[in-house]
């Protein structure tokens, strides 16, 4: 009886310790996300050397040509690149890398495109940017495959947050240093977000042009964390500006005259042209609105009074917004005008 005990208790203490390693046992860390093809184009005025040198904060794990210390070319201004090292012609400098860097959308500003339209907002929006037929084609050949078949993208292009971790040191020095790096994440959803500003650069004088990007992992925390964002009427885009449409109309029709008649208020050419008012709105995760805030209004020349700015939001507060406008405050004006 007594061997039995100890063959038992042996056996609980053997469990116990396989419990314990299986507990302890570290979780695996995510990979890091590649900078993919970063490509640099060099359009210098007249024939010249040039040197080009990258410091970037992670592992570069390959280039075209060979980077060793740096790349010295003859660069011609047609872009043509005569690479010393090797005396062969290059079209481009390639290089891409690895690093620790988190992209986190869910503080991005950007865009959310349907797969299937990539291709023209990738045309459209590279355009914008300054980017050249043939550099912005070159560009849509290696990404769209990725990029087509997903239902929907969030797109960034990144500013300081990718050239302060990749500087370039050119030399001699570009007069135009044009850098476009797109980030995006695959969505199952349409979500609300701030919408990009893309501004355009100018070129002239010697001219360097780069362009790269990252596909990041859609993560789960992008459709709910969206609450301390404040999204504007006017970064609706596509179906989400026709949802929200369709619901301004409903208002409009069904509830705003409904308002100015219980108030006595009419909207006229003689001194009473505009009645509006720009609110944010708190919207929950139910798709009910939580609260909100008034953020200027118009009545005759005058602030709408309390008692018809609550008439005009009772109506959203008895309201269900749509899944894509939830967790989120949205900013909106609310009204109609008169072009008298």
């Amino acid at each position: 009886m007594k061997k039995i005990k100890n063959i038992l208790l042996f056996s609980l203490m053997v469990l116990f310790c396989l419990s314990a390693c299986k507990t302890n046992k570290p979780k695996p860390q995510p990979e890091p996300e590649p900078d993919k093809k970063p490509v640099i184009y060099l359009y210098p005025e007249k024939e010249q050397d040039v040197s080009v040198k990258l410091e970037y904060s992670g592992k570069i794990t390959c280039t075209y040509p060979d980077y060793k210390e740096g790349w010295k070319v003859k660069a011609k201004p047609n872009g043509t690149l005569m690479n010393y090292d090797d005396d062969r012609e290059y079209s481009y400098l390639f290089w891409e890398g690895v690093d620790d860097y988190k992209w986190d959308f869910t503080k991005l500003s950007g865009f959310i495109v349907k797969g299937e339209d990539t291709r023209n907002f990738l045309q459209i929006t590279l355009s914008n940017f300054g980017l050249t037929p043939k550099e912005y084609n070159e560009f849509i050949v290696y990404w769209l495959p990725q990029m087509q078949k997903n239902k929907y993208n969030f797109i960034h292009f990144a500013a300081e947050e990718y050239t302060n971790r990749a500087k370039l040191i050119i030399e001699p020095k570009p007069d135009v240093l044009l850098r476009v790096f797109m980030v995006f994440m695959p969505l199952e959803k349409e979500i609300l977000i701030q919408k990009q500003e893309i501004k355009s650069v100018e070129r002239h004088g010697f001219t360097v042009v780069e362009w790269g990007g990252c596909a990041v992992k859609t993560d789960s925390a992008i459709y709910k964390n969206t609450s301390e964002r404040t999204i504007k009427e006017s970064d609706l885009e596509g179906e989400m500006f026709s949802k929200w449409m369709k619901i301004e109309d409903d208002w409009r029709l069904n509830w705003f005259q409904s308002c100015l008649a219980k108030n006595k208020k009419r909207l006229t050419c003689d001194g009473c042209e505009n009645i509006y008012i720009t609110v944010n709105m708190k919207i929950d995760a139910n798709g009910k609105l939580l609260s909100y805030t008034k953020v200027k209004s118009t009545m005759c020349g005058e602030e709408i009074t309390p008692k018809l700015e609550k008439c005009f939001m009772d109506y959203f507060f008895n309201f269900t917004f749509p899944e894509e406008f939830r967790n989120c405050t949205f900013e909106a004006q609310l009204g109609e005008g008169l072009k008298c």
